[in-house]
């Protein structure tokens, strides 16, 4: 990056904060735990036209930013217990989000996955977020469970991602507050050996676990025409794969572990405002690691993990023909963008890892 003289900034946060907790057993079966937080928070960014003494003339503030937030943040958990095994959990919560730094100062640096400038924004505000979850789980032998899940999340300005138009037909990537954002998922994850299933009891070493979760996310938004349209959230995928086979190895004392995660695709960029530009996706992506693990004795362990397996590459890309996934065909050189070709933004094919890590336990 090339520094320029409105580069620098001060910035400083301050956090003020206490809480209170109350865990009452209102019956055999019920209890009820009771939250709540107050935090004050001071946020302060100041940007200088030059890096110089505080006597020179010419420092003159471009941005000399102040914000205060005072949030009282209460939170309710119920824990129902439906019999020696099973569980159900209700809980609310509000949490808030507020902007970093470096989504606030304005100055300017690259992003070399999308070839494009970003630059903060201090027009930003915190986020402030409803959460509602409930959750049913139930409890076998040797840590075996299994759990069921559903969630709902209220945004209100919510951060995130945008391209801007900016003169000269070019674009930049800054942040937003979107009006209002919902989400609501479900959530289902297990943990069991393959005895379980019916095997052997030799198979009990080798347990598999995982969690699917699918969530519908909705923020509403507005176009140049005042036409309103919905999209989801920026950075959610309608669904999260997570599973993973353990294998015990007992003569030896060690632990080999498979790993699989995908998701489906999610914006990583949209529109600014009411600027409506198609939304750039991230294509689904497999993920395969495995690791091995192998104690030593009772203070040592040793451990080599080999990651990203599949080794597929990233792929960032405008769905120009709407069809709801990457069509995996090259627009040909000179030809203009047309709804007959989706947008191929970067393309880009990261190196498969290997680790090896040494754990001393005190």
């Amino acid at each position: 990056d090339i520094t320029n003289d409105q580069d620098g900034y001060v910035g400083t946060s301050t956090n003020l904060a206490w809480y209170f907790m109350l865990d009452l057993e209102l019956t055999k079966w019920l209890r009820a735990a009771l939250g709540v937080r107050q935090e004050s928070f001071d946020q302060t960014l100041y940007v200088n036209r030059k890096v110089t003494a505080a006597s020179d003339p010419d420092r003159n503030p471009v941005v000399d930013l102040s914000r205060s937030y005072s949030n009282l943040l209460p939170s309710v958990n119920l824990i129902g217990k439906i019999n020696e095994k099973s569980n159900l959990r209700a809980s609310y919560s509000q949490t808030v989000s507020r902007p970093e730094f470096r989504e606030l100062a304005p100055f300017t640096f690259f992003d070399f996955d999308f070839f494009l400038n970003v630059k903060g924004d201090t027009n930003l505000v915190q986020a402030t977020i409803q959460n509602v979850d409930l959750r049913y789980e139930y409890y076998f032998n040797r840590g075996q469970m299994i759990s069921l899940s559903a969630y709902y999340k209220q945004f209100e300005n919510p951060i995130e991602k945008a391209l801007r138009p900016e003169a000269g037909g070019t674009y930049l990537i800054t942040w937003i507050n979107s009006p209002t954002a919902n989400n609501l998922g479900l959530e289902l994850s297990w943990r069991f050996d393959m005895a379980f299933f019916g095997a052997s009891d030799k198979w009990k070493d080798l347990v598999f676990f995982g969690n699917y979760s699918w969530i519908q996310s909705e923020i509403d938004q507005q176009d140049q025409n005042g036409d309103v349209y919905s999209r989801p959230m920026i950075g959610q995928s309608p669904f999260i794969v997570n599973l993973g086979l353990d294998y015990h190895i007992k003569k030896w004392d060690a632990d080999l572990v498979l790993l699989y995660n995908t998701y489906g695709r999610r914006i990583v960029l949209t529109g600014y405002a009411e600027e409506y530009l198609e939304p750039i996706y991230e294509h689904p992506r497999p993920l395969v690691d495995l690791r091995y693990s192998q104690r030593i004795n009772d203070k040592f362990s040793v451990s080599v993990t080999l990651r990203d397996l599949i080794n597929r590459p990233i792929i960032f890309y405008q769905d120009n023909n709407f069809n709801g996934t990457w069509d995996n065909e090259v627009m040909p050189i000179n030809e203009q963008l047309t709804a007959d070709f989706d947008h191929l933004r970067t393309k880009t094919q990261p190196n498969r890892e290997i680790s090896i890590g040494l754990t001393y336990r005190l």
